[in-house]
């Protein structure tokens, strides 16, 4: 274990920001539980960061030369949280490019699979990733304008999910809808009732703002069928993380 040294907390408070990390291509996992997750996957470790006064317990084995002891202002300074866990994970973003071109997706990614259209706040993105994972959906395909996976908060969020799961961006989101729309159910509030259709004879479900639902422009493709939760009590409309999970749950029983 070594001292963290000003360029190194510098370095790692810059990960913060999206800019920095598509640069450098590394993010931070924060906390106990997410740092188990991330190192189980194949993603590289560059360093832990402790707290001083932290110990490492309960995770697999680590190249101590990459642990780094902070005090506790310097370690502040780096985590995004109110309350630090007192270690945080430093990773390389995964071989396989994280944005994509259409033409870039020869084939499907591996399905079942959630695609999401402009989602915006972190924390529906690592919810919805965490619901993926429960029920076994493999991919999340996503629009350019969707916020940034490994933005902290969608780290966080997703709580080791994410580093379980196939997850790329494509810059002509549309044109991508619009050549598997026959394989596609989205959620929409004025589509079929889900208990008038059938989840489980199409392998990706669609998923759109959390304001604003599915463009217009999505909404008015050819062949993509629509299908919406009944609401039973008086509520305007569904957390996005909350319909994706029971329209997962409805895919998952057929």
């Amino acid at each position: 274990m070594l001292p963290l040294s000003k360029a190194k907390l510098k370095f790692f408070i810059s990960l913060q920001y999206k800019k920095y990390r598509s640069n450098h291509r590394m993010f931070l996992a924060e906390g106990q539980k997410v740092l188990y997750e991330a190192l189980s996957s194949s993603y590289p470790l560059e360093a832990i960061v402790l707290r001083q006064g932290e110990e490492l317990k309960g995770l697999p084995d680590v190249d101590r030369d990459k642990v780094l002891i902070a005090g506790a202002i310097d370690f502040k300074k780096i985590s995004t949280q109110i309350q630090p866990e007192g270690i945080i994970g430093v990773f390389r973003f995964p071989d396989a490019p994280l944005y994509q071109s259409v033409e870039q997706l020869d084939d499907l990614p591996d399905l079942p699979a959630f695609l999401i259209e402009d989602l915006r706040d972190p924390g529906n993105l690592g919810t919805l990733i965490r619901t993926a994972d429960w029920f076994g959906f493999s991919s999340l395909i996503c629009s350019a304008s969707t916020v940034e996976v490994f933005n902290p908060k969608v780290v966080r969020a997703a709580m080791g999910s994410l580093f379980r799961l196939h997850i790329t961006y494509v810059d002509n989101f549309q044109g991508f809808i619009r050549t598997h729309a026959r394989q596609i159910w989205a959620a929409d509030m004025n589509g079929t009732p889900l208990s008038d259709s059938t989840l489980s004879d199409k392998p990706m479900i669609l998923m759109g703002n959390e304001a604003y639902g599915l463009s217009e422009e999505l909404r008015s493709l050819p062949g993509l069928e629509k299908v919406s939760i009944p609401c039973y009590g008086k509520g305007e409309s569904l957390n996005v993380g909350v319909a994706a999970g029971i329209l997962a749950a409805q895919w998952r029983l057929g």
